[in-house]
């Protein structure tokens, strides 16, 4: 388990997707990854109804998990203040 929790932490965050079943209970998987401090994102299914959505981040299909993740990650000042950004800023400022 130690290892486990290392790899998870090494993580940027953690992705859990399970089957919709109606005998599903929770998700210990879901305890085990909230416990490393990464973000976790679930999918809405009965295994993690009891996990509120500002604890995880639950989405609804493939192109929502792609959405919340750009959202999540984005980093906006990492953007505005990359290298060619910077460059083509000093271009413009000597009129090049």
């Amino acid at each position: 388990l130690p290892d486990l929790i290392q790899w998870l932490r090494d993580s940027d965050g953690v992705i859990l997707y399970y089957d919709d079943v109606s005998t599903a209970g929770s998700s210990s998987a879901a305890r085990t990854a909230l416990s490393t401090r990464r973000p976790v994102f679930v999918n809405r299914v009965t295994w993690f109804n009891d996990l509120p959505e500002d604890v995880v981040v639950k989405f609804d299909n493939d192109d929502d998990l792609k959405n919340k993740l750009h959202e999540y990650f984005e980093d906006n000042y990492i953007n505005e203040n990359a290298f060619d950004v910077i460059a083509d800023k000093h271009l413009v400022l000597y009129n090049l």
